[in-house]
């Protein structure tokens, strides 16, 4: 009786420390998630306030089901989310910050640039945003083969067209329309002119250009911090044009 008794015990014992231990580690679980989102959170914020952002939202942190405590010992993150949001400004021709995007990260360094093994970034552009950079690439470096009417040459409208994958721009309050489809071509965006429709005024070909030059210089400027990445998949939605980039060796501070 007395050797059972005192299996029961030990098994008890046994039993609790087990329970203590697993306790521990969900706790030290929850506190190192916190921890090192907060982290992420406070760096995003303060980057965002260095370019210029009045009004800053978080961003959503998530690490996925692979326990964080694990990257003590391997030196990496397995996995992290971020939901960035927006902090893009269009305050008449001055156009500050970036687009709203989702970034999914694997293999994050914690140390130094917390450099990621792979990298894959999903954002849109509003047309908004690339109507305000054609604007001004137009004003900038008009076609030269206008002659007079250079100078009555405005984009007035973009609107997106899923139906088509296209984006409809208008010129001169509609005296003339161009469709424009974005593809991803050799990991960059490229534009072409599929249709377009004149009322009463003859197009050249420099005035396309033009345009599909400010649509690039658009997108250009949008993804100019997120070097080492290229685009994947193009598809309009509205209210813009969504863009799927990839890229791999990328520290986080560049996504942020």
């Amino acid at each position: 009786m007395a050797r059972s008794s005192i299996g029961s015990v030990l098994a008890k014992i046994v039993a609790i420390t087990l329970l203590i231990l697993l306790i521990l580690i969900v706790v030290g679980e929850i506190l190192a998630r916190m921890f090192v989102a907060d982290q992420i959170r406070e760096g995003f914020v303060e980057q965002a306030k260095a370019e210029g952002a009045t009004s800053v939202e978080e961003p959503h942190v998530s690490f996925g089901t692979v326990p964080l405590l694990t990257s003590l010992i391997t030196g990496k993150v397995h996995h992290l989310d971020l939901g960035v949001p927006s902090t893009l400004n269009l305050d008449g021709a001055n156009i500050t910050g970036v687009p709203a995007s989702d970034v999914s990260l694997e293999g994050m360094e914690l140390r130094g640039d917390n450099v990621a093994d792979n990298v894959h970034v999903s954002t849109q552009l509003p047309t908004d945003m690339l109507l305000r950079i054609v604007q001004d690439q137009i004003a900038q470096n008009p076609p030269a083969d206008l002659g007079p009417l250079t100078k009555y040459l405005t984009v007035t409208d973009m609107t997106t067209l899923p139906e088509q994958d296209a984006i409809g721009v208008e010129l001169v309050n509609g005296a003339a329309t161009l469709t424009v489809q974005p593809e991803a071509r050799d990991g960059q965006l490229a534009f072409t002119v599929i249709d377009s429709q004149v009322l009463g005024i003859s197009l050249p070909d420099s005035v396309s250009q033009a345009l599909t030059a400010g649509m690039q210089s658009a997108v250009e400027d949008s993804t100019a911090q997120q070097e080492g990445l290229r685009i994947d998949a193009v598809d309009v939605q509205a209210p813009g044009v969504h863009l799927d980039l990839s890229g791999s060796q990328i520290p986080l501070k560049q996504l942020q």
